[in-house]
């Protein structure tokens, strides 16, 4: 069972990575649509397309291999108080979170400065464009809203977990209550871009999993 919690936490790692870098090339792909559109058909042709989605996954697994190598023995199968059985990744999980939050950093920066771009493009009373690029943009913008959450429960997971479990397991509960406020009032949201829901959903699910994992190792401590 070990080979397989390594390579579950490694998944994890290199899929969030991946998610991330989505994210910077369909900003890129609103910021061209708007600003180069007579070559946009040309830049993102299919081929381009796979040669990019396939280079996205390469390069993330290849940083997660190297990560999996060095803490190949790191990741743990624990079973809760309620019978389930989780993973700790350990410190696989602890190094990978550097590797995710470097990729969450660089979408929220990149994201916030093209589409930017993009609604300065559209505010400008001479620009017309199709209403279904308006739509792409609306619709890429608000998916990558949630991003800002993701950061923030990367990084309260990477300074906070290790080393004060308390702490986060109230930050989380906090961020949960918060993103649950957020899902209630986001029926405008869902309707623009359904995915935006989705990703509420999955953060509301990560973070449920990682306040009980911070306070099944807390009460194990005490």
């Amino acid at each position: 069972m070990q080979w397989y919690a390594t390579f579950c936490s490694g998944n994890v790692v290199a899929a969030k990575t991946v998610i991330g870098c989505g994210h910077m090339v369909i900003a890129l792909n609103r910021f061209t649509a708007f600003y180069i559109p007579l070559k946009q058909e040309q830049i993102w042709s299919n081929t381009n397309v796979y040669l990019t989605v396939l280079s996205l996954w390469s390069i993330s697994i290849i940083a997660t291999v190297f990560l999996v190598i060095i803490h190949e023995d790191s990741p743990r199968f624990f079973k809760t108080s309620d019978g389930f059985l989780q993973i700790n990744g350990g410190m696989l999980e602890l190094h990978g979170s550097f590797q995710t939050i470097a990729s969450n950093i660089m979408t929220v920066i990149l994201c916030s400065i093209t589409y930017t771009c993009c609604y300065l493009k559209v505010r400008k009373s001479k620009y017309r464009h199709s209403k279904v690029e308006k739509r792409l943009f609306l619709c890429a913008l608000v998916s990558s809203v949630p991003f800002l959450f993701e950061t923030a429960r990367s990084l309260t997971t990477l300074f906070a977990i290790r080393k004060n479990k308390a702490m986060y397991i109230a930050m989380a509960e906090y961020i949960c209550a918060a993103l649950s406020s957020l899902k209630g009032n986001s029926t405008r949201l869902a309707q623009a871009s359904p995915e935006s829901d989705d990703w509420v959903r999955l953060i509301l699910t990560v973070f449920s999993y990682e306040t009980e994992q911070a306070q099944h190792f807390e009460d194990r401590a005490t």
